[in-house]
């Protein structure tokens, strides 16, 4: 099923389907990897239908207007992002290893 990216929800991967803007925007966010066939996980929601998306090391913010321009198809189901706590209990093992 073919949905807007500023409908999808956080923590899914999703695959590029169609672009439907000009050419010379297109053109942008294809130099930014927005092409068809592509994948990249939503990270974040922002105002008025904007999304953060994940590609590869790099975060992208896309306004809510160009988003709803990007079709897309869920390919991963949300997974749980772990939490600050979990984040700190993992960077202190990290340095615990480290200093062995």
């Amino acid at each position: 099923m073919t949905n807007s990216l500023c409908t999808c929800p956080l923590g899914v991967e999703i695959e590029i389907c169609r672009i439907d803007l000009m050419a010379r925007y297109r053109f942008r966010l294809n130099e930014l990897g927005f092409r068809e066939h592509e994948r990249m996980r939503v990270i974040q929601k922002a105002n008025f239908g904007g999304r953060v998306v994940a590609h590869g090391t790099e975060r992208i913010a896309i306004d809510g207007d160009t988003a709803g321009h990007i079709l897309v198809e869920v390919r991963q189901s949300p997974r749980s992002v772990p939490g600050r706590s979990a984040l700190r209990i993992v960077a202190s093992e990290v340095m615990r290893h480290r200093d062995e």
